[in-house]
């Protein structure tokens, strides 16, 4: 699952409630958070706190939260090699 999970906003906050409930569900997904990388020097809030966190094992699908202008710039911080042979799930989430 890959999101601005840091972020203290609300596209941040859909992460780690999607994060969240994939847990709930009985899944245990790896997380990639894009705040430091592409929202450098925004507020930023300790997301992994208390959640179990394992390292991405190249299977499974990759879910992208985040809206859609930022989605390639996601897929491009996962790299290729990591999105090869996975289908890639967009999960949008617009803030009105």
């Amino acid at each position: 699952m890959v999101g601005f999970l840091s972020s203290a906003s609300g596209i941040g906050t859909g992460g780690r409630i999607l994060l969240d409930a994939l847990h709930e569900l009985g899944f245990e997904p790896a997380a990639l958070d894009l705040t430091p990388r592409f929202q450098p020097g925004f507020d930023q809030i300790d997301w992994a706190k208390g959640r179990s966190l394992p390292s991405d094992d190249g299977e499974g699908p990759v879910i992208v939260h985040a809206n859609a202008p930022e989605t390639p710039y996601a897929l491009s911080e996962i790299g290729r090699s990591r999105l090869q042979g996975r289908y890639r799930i967009g999960f949008r989430a617009w803030e009105f």
